[in-house]
């Protein structure tokens, strides 16, 4: 629609300071647009929330990323957070997944993989055939319907379901592989097997490093660092109420620390929920409410280091759907 504007002059107005929309600022001022960033709450970061009280550090949201990407390593490096940064401790690499009500480490070795109880004699016979099997030709497909095909029911059971429990929040048959796993299906597509993309992958002098990380300051300082390097500041505590494409412009009506205001931007992007759209763009995204989200609760629990008994040589535990508990 924009096709013809000239980029130097163009007004961007993103609604929604999370990651998303912080990111997209960021990235669009580096060609030369003037973006302005909404955001309903007082601070920036959406979901990524940190809390201190007294000596506890706490996680509201997310408490790692993954850097896997020289990207995000630039642009951590941009932001002049290197310095800042916390890896997680290998020895804590291991991941707990919970199988008869015991907590079993989830292979990360062939040999951890030979003799996991995870899986069955059989499940793991049946990954040997995985790289005799065609790559699909389908558009997509679910990630419960990809991991079946190509490794068998038992892998998708005890080591995709519960990480797409714990990172999505939702099941391997509603969500899209391709979009979720994308780097898996790229895999298949690429190579037409996941075992043999992932040894020419393994063999690359090109491979990012590959970390968990958080922040000295907890995960909070990443967005607040991209609201930081923004030529023009991110407008909190303004909840946008409409936008109408009127005279060529998007006129944007906002509540702002209780005030009405408005702005005028050539281009709107919205990294809000789906559900809220209708009621900001007009009743032809009414149908944009189905779309399902998942609710997360997040509890916090501080111990004394005398107080626990385990080696703390994991990151975490998962539960299976398979396992059935409620």
């Amino acid at each position: 629609m924009h096709s013809t504007m000239n980029k130097k002059s163009t007004s961007v107005g993103i609604l929604g300071g999370g990651i998303s929309g912080l990111a997209t600022a960021y990235y669009l001022q580096k060609t030369g647009c003037a973006a302005t960033v909404y955001e309903q709450a007082d601070s920036v970061g959406g979901a990524i929330k940190t809390t201190r009280t007294g000596d506890w550090l706490v996680e509201e949201g997310p408490n790692t990323l993954m850097v896997k990407s020289h990207r995000i390593w630039q642009l951590l490096e941009e932001l002049k957070l290197n310095a800042k940064i916390i890896e997680a401790n290998s020895l804590a690499k291991r991941r707990y997944i919970v199988k008869n009500n015991h907590p079993v480490p989830l292979p990360d070795s062939v040999l951890s993989l030979l003799k996991t109880p995870l899986f069955s004699a059989a499940a793991k016979l049946r990954l040997l055939k995985e790289p005799f099997i065609a790559a699909s030709d389908e558009e997509d497909e679910s990630i419960a319907s990809f991991i079946r095909r190509r490794l068998g029911k038992d892998p998708l059971n005890y080591a995709v379901n519960p990480f797409v429990s714990g990172v999505y929040a939702g099941t391997p048959d509603e969500l899209s592989v391709k979009h979720t796993f994308s780097a898996l299906w790229e895999l298949e597509q690429q190579y037409g097997s996941l075992f043999k993309g992932l040894l020419k992958k393994e063999r690359s002098k090109d491979k990012p490093k590959r970390a968990l990380i958080s922040f000295t300051e907890g995960n909070q300082l990443l967005p607040n660092a991209l609201a930081g390097q923004l030529e023009h500041p991110v407008q909190t505590s303004t909840a946008i109420q409409s936008a109408k494409f009127q005279d060529q412009r998007w006129q944007l009506r906002a509540n702002q620390s209780g005030r009405s205001i408005q702005a005028s931007h050539d281009l709107v992007i919205s990294t809000l929920p789906a559900y809220s759209l209708a009621d900001i763009f007009g009743s032809e995204f009414r149908s944009l409410s189905s779309i399902p989200y998942a609710p997360v609760s997040s509890l916090a629990l501080g111990y004394r280091k005398d107080q626990v008994q385990h080696p703390l040589d994991g990151f975490g535990m998962l539960i299976p759907a398979a396992e059935d508990y409620d």
